[in-house]
C-alpha cells in the first residue's frame, strides 16, 4: 500500500480547474485500492475527500482578505507550518501538489504544472498570486521528483523557460468526466425549461468570471453575428 499525502485545499472553495483535477485524481486513486490518501485541507489533515465546497469560510476570507497586509504570504506560511507539521510525523511514501508550489516535504513528490499563465499574461491575474508564483515556483521546479504538465506544449514551455530537462516531466493530458457524454432532448428538457432554452439550440460559454477567461471576446463575436442568429441561439 503508497502512503500518499495529497494537498486538496483548492477543494474548499467552489471548484474550479484546479479543484476539479485535484478531485477527481483523488476519485480515480481510491478505486485503484492500493493508495492510502491523507487529505491535507490548509489548517489539518484528513482522510475524508471533501465533496463539497465551504462556502461560508470561501466567502468570509474573500471579504477579509484585501484588508489584511501581506495576506498571501500570512495563509501560506500557516498552510507551509499546518503540512509540515504533520507530514514529519507520518511515513509518506510520496507528496503530490497538485497546485503549482510544493510544501516543504522530506521525501520524493510530484508537482502539477497547469500552465504560464502568469508569467505571459501577468495582468490577467492578481497581484498576490503572480508575486507568490513568481517567489516560489522555481523551487518547486528544482525540488520536484517528478513534474507533471496537463499537455506536450506547457511540458516544452516549462523546458525553454526554466531550463529543466524534459526527462523530469510528464505530459499526462486530461481526462473527461462521465458524465460529459452527448444528451437527449428528454434527458435535457427539465434542466433548460428552467431557463428558457432548446435543446441544441444554445452557445454555451463557460469558465470562471475574471479577465483571463476572455469572456469579452466572446461576446464581442456573438454580438457580431446576425440578429436572427443570436435570436435561435441565445448565449448562455
Amino acid at each position: 500500500m503508497i502512503k500518499l499525502a495529497l494537498n486538496a485545499t483548492s477543494l474548499l472553495s467552489p471548484l474550479t480547474g484546479i479543484g476539479q483535477y485535484t478531485r477527481h485524481l483523488a476519485l480515480e486513486l481510491m478505486k485503484l485500492g492500493e493508495v492510502d490518501l491523507d487529505f491535507f485541507y490548509s489548517s489539518g489533515w484528513s482522510k475524508n475527500l471533501y465533496t463539497s465546497p465551504s462556502h461560508t469560510k470561501s466567502n468570509l476570507v474573500s471579504k477579509i482578505k484585501p484588508f489584511i497586509p501581506f495576506a498571501y504570504e500570512l495563509r501560506r506560511f500557516w498552510h507551509r507550518y499546518n503540512f509540515s507539521t504533520y507530514a514529519n510525523d507520518h511515513t509518506f511514501n510520496i507528496y503530490h501538489e497538485p497546485n503549482y508550489l510544493l510544501m516543504p516535504f522530506n521525501g520524493p513528490s510530484v508537482v502539477t504544472i497547469h500552465d504560464l499563465s502568469w508569467l505571459n499574461y501577468p495582468e490577467m491575474h492578481p497581484t498576490a498570486r503572480v508575486r507568490a508564483l513568481n517567489a516560489y515556483f522555481p523551487r518547486s521546479l528544482q525540488t520536484a521528483t517528478l513534474i507533471i504538465t496537463d499537455s506536450e506544449f506547457i511540458k516544452q514551455e516549462v523546458v525553454r523557460t526554466f531550463s529543466i530537462n524534459p526527462s523530469r516531466i510528464e505530459a499526462i493530458p486530461l481526462g473527461v468526466e462521465e458524465t460529459f457524454s452527448p444528451k437527449t432532448d428528454t434527458e435535457t428538457k427539465a434542466t433548460l425549461q428552467q431557463y428558457g432554452l432548446r435543446h441544441n439550440s444554445y452557445f454555451l460559454t463557460v469558465g470562471t468570471i475574471e479577465p483571463r477567461k476572455n469572456l469579452q471576446l466572446a461576446l464581442t463575436a456573438y454580438q457580431a453575428l446576425p440578429s436572427s442568429l443570436r435570436k435561435h441561439y441565445p448565449l448562455v
